[in-house]
């Protein structure tokens, strides 16, 4: 069963140091709750898809629940799906 963290509302640079302690601390499956993600800054986007590398290599899951709109289409801006965020990374 994979742990479930909750995102931040705001996603942005004083988010970032915690974000990275809590994912860089996960072992095993993970699930992040984006439901009430509001904004989205590059550090924090960066971190998530360096988690989702991670976890890639170890052969464990990584799974984005309850996008928020908000979440989604700050994404998008990237050009980034977030249904794509849990494909594995070569």
């Amino acid at each position: 069963m994979a742990d479930t963290i909750l995102l931040p509302a705001r996603m942005d640079m004083k988010a970032a140091p915690g974000l990275f302690e809590t994912l860089k601390a996960v072992e095993g499956d993970v699930a992040l709750d984006a439901s009430s993600v509001t904004h989205v800054s590059t550090p924090c986007l960066q971190i998530l898809l360096a988690t989702r590398k991670k976890l890639a290599v170890q052969d464990t899951a990584f799974r984005i629940e309850n996008p928020s709109t908000e979440f989604s289409d700050q994404l998008a801006l990237f050009g980034i799906d977030p249904t794509t965020m849990t494909e594995v990374v070569t």
